[in-house]
């Protein structure tokens, strides 16, 4: 069974055949270099990258960009899509609403360029029961793909009821390995903390939970050590009162966080969806707080944990009084039980396949 590809096996290089990857990438959140640091490792070396960024992206490429001999390219750029040394065309990377990058795919697939569509979830937004007129034109657009994934199973259901080709593959994240690194961790054990910075409410929403994550990592005789995953993020925890316990400058080190959470008793996250998946990934147990949902919903770190069977780990305002030591040590309890059976070690081995049926599409065009 493969390992998760590391940052160390690839280094894009020059070569007359050119992907261009479409995403939120190079804007420093780290789950989105998470996505395209592991997309372009598993579709190889023997191709060189184009990314197609909004144009304020771009001013980071120039400190933070890890991929040396990857170009840039505006994601108004159509042209640069459909020269004779493009061969596909990789949309991706996360939610993405119908019409995201769709400009550049159309011209791409004019030239017969080779179209994925992956890592992604398609749900009811992509379509309106009282239009059939956008129904069909979704489901037109998505059809323009040659290879489409998914990264939750509500998304197989909304297209198998729109006649949608696709398949369910896990969230990109999974197959990124973790880089081991002196990390300035505590000498105990500790647990992982995250913040999404969601103004103008952010401190108000979270602040009733802060001290049940206190007493859990008490509890456990735990430290807390909180990792941003973008800069508003870390000014955040600095708010909240946790700026000595902040790792700060991993945004575009997802394979340094994923070390960090690795070494974690158990991983709290506050509105963000990868560090669930870095966990779920090491077989570190989660708990996701979506604190701006009064129940629970089909939001997608909510679909992640309960589709694969750690519901456990889900909380929301409704259940903000059983944010507390005692039943967050017992819901640990039950997770780490389910951790021990490594449920999702083969999410890489599936990932590495589609990787390689992805080469071989590129390389057909």
């Amino acid at each position: 069974m493969p390992k998760p590809i590391s940052a160390a096996k690839v280094d894009p290089k020059s070569s007359p055949k050119q992907v261009v990857l479409r995403g939120f990438f190079a804007k420093g959140n780290m789950g989105d270099e998470a996505l395209s640091h592991s997309i372009i490792r598993h579709i190889g070396p023997d191709f060189s990258y184009k990314f197609a960024l909004n144009s304020p992206a771009l001013d980071a490429t120039t400190t933070h960009w890890p991929y040396k001999g990857a170009k840039c390219i505006d994601s108004l750029n159509r042209g640069e899509v459909m020269k004779p040394d493009v061969c596909g065309f990789f949309l991706g990377g996360g939610g993405l609403g119908l019409g995201f990058g769709y400009n550049q795919m159309i011209c791409a697939r004019r030239a017969g360029k080779a179209i994925v569509h992956s890592g992604v979830h398609i749900h009811e937004d992509f379509f309106s029961k009282k239009d059939p007129v956008m129904v069909e034109a979704s489901r037109a657009m998505l059809k323009l793909a040659h290879v489409t994934t998914v990264r939750d199973r509500l998304s197989i259901d909304v297209m198998a009821h729109y006649d949608v080709p696709g398949e369910w593959a896990p969230d990109w994240a999974f197959g990124l390995a973790a880089e081991p690194w002196a990390a300035p961790l505590p000498s105990s054990d500790y647990i992982v903390v995250t913040f999404r910075a969601r103004p103008p409410d952010d401190v108000e929403l979270i602040t009733p939970w802060l001290q049940g994550a206190r007493d859990f990592a008490a509890s456990l005789g735990c430290e807390i050590v909180v990792v941003p995953f973008d800069a508003g993020d870390a000014k955040l925890a600095t708010k909240l009162g946790f700026g000595d316990k902040t790792i700060k400058d991993l945004y575009f080190a997802p394979e340094k966080a994923k070390h960090v959470i690795a070494g974690a008793r158990a991983v709290v996250s506050f509105g963000r969806f990868h560090p669930v998946v870095f966990a779920m990934a090491e077989h570190v147990p989660a708990f996701a707080v979506d604190f701006w949902f009064a129940r629970e919903t089909g939001h997608k770190t909510t679909l992640l944990l309960r589709e694969d069977g750690m519901e456990e780990g889900i909380y929301h305002r409704g259940l903000l009084d059983d944010f507390t030591a005692d039943k967050l040590g017992a819901r640990l309890s039950r997770l780490q039980a389910k951790m021990k059976k490594k449920p999702f070690a083969k999410y890489p081995t599936m990932l590495a396949d589609l990787g390689k049926r992805i080469q071989a599409l590129m390389h057909a065009h």
